[in-house]
């Protein structure tokens, strides 16, 4: 199995800054990496990118373009916070995390 690639920027909510987060598989410890991809594979990454992004709405809601890589495929969806799935929270919940961890 090749390594996978998650990028996200959030942006939007009441302040307006973007936060952008990156996990590779590739540079994380295995059982870190084994965790990223059991929660990729939880996830319909074909209909998630697939899905026809709402446009507008209130403008304190947070909106994630990402760019998702794994399996050998490549992924890019813009998905606003009121149609997250919930497959996919833990991965934005790790990215968010993840990018607050980094030193400014």
């Amino acid at each position: 199995m090749s390594p996978s690639r998650v990028e996200m920027t959030r942006s939007g909510g009441v302040a307006g800054v973007q936060l952008r987060g990156v996990i590779d598989t590739a540079t994380l410890a295995p059982e870190e990496a084994a965790e990223v991809e059991a929660e990729l594979g939880k996830i319909n990454l074909s209909d998630l990118a697939a899905q026809r992004v709402r446009i507008g709405g209130p403008p304190d809601r947070f909106q994630y373009d990402m760019i998702i890589e794994h399996d050998g495929t490549r992924h890019q969806m813009t998905i606003g916070e009121r149609d997250l799935p919930p497959s996919l929270v833990p991965m934005i919940e790790r990215l968010i995390a993840q990018s607050r961890q980094r030193p400014s």
